[in-house]
């Protein structure tokens, strides 16, 4: 786990997973928002100076819209409609235009499961907040009316296809959604 990008020795490395990123409502700062695309712009050049084989980017299904309905697969358009999805597109684009970097970009639904530590900021993520009201309150707590769509997905889920990727880089393209393939209303979950 690397904090600080500019310490970072990526010379003995032949792969980089990126999964680091400011959640949603984060993203609304600016500073937040600038100083994550800078760093991670950061990372791609000293992956790419170190000569680093497979480059694997961690982003989201939100730069296809909110509320997504139908079928959506890599060839969907990108619909920008908030920081949050700016921010995963300009990684993305970013990474696309390095034709000498081998990367792999994962388009991850919403995920749920166990954070891997208490300080983990992940707590607004809809199965984790949802855990932590019904701790903490009692009650269901949801920040909607409900009726919005999601594909969710277990994080397990997501660890073990990333897994696979680093394992067997040739065998994915560019672009991968990473879901279930089936979305349930927001209530329903």
């Amino acid at each position: 786990i690397v904090k600080n990008y500019s310490d970072i020795n990526l010379d003995k490395h032949d792969t980089v997973i990126h999964t680091a990123s400011p959640n949603h409502s984060k993203c609304e700062n600016l500073s937040i928002f600038n100083s994550y695309v800078d760093d991670t712009k950061r990372l791609i050049k000293k992956s790419l100076d170190a000569q680093v084989a497979n480059f694997i980017f961690t982003s989201s299904t939100r730069i296809y819209g909110d509320n997504l309905k139908g079928s959506i697969d890599e060839m969907t358009p990108i619909v920008i409609d908030d920081n949050y999805s700016i921010m995963k597109h300009e990684i993305e684009k970013t990474l696309l235009n390095c034709n000498s970097l081998n990367s792999c970009i994962v388009r991850i639904s919403n995920g749920y499961g166990w954070p891997l530590t208490k300080e983990s900021n992940c707590w607004d993520l809809l199965g984790m907040y949802i855990a932590k009201t019904i701790t903490k309150f009692n009650v269901i707590k949801i920040k909607s009316n409900g009726r919005q769509y999601k594909d969710f997905i277990p994080i397990s889920f997501a660890v073990q296809n990333l897994i696979d990727i680093v394992n067997h880089p040739s065998m994915y393209p560019n672009i991968l959604n990473l879901s279930a393939g089936k979305s349930s209303t927001v209530k329903d979950f």
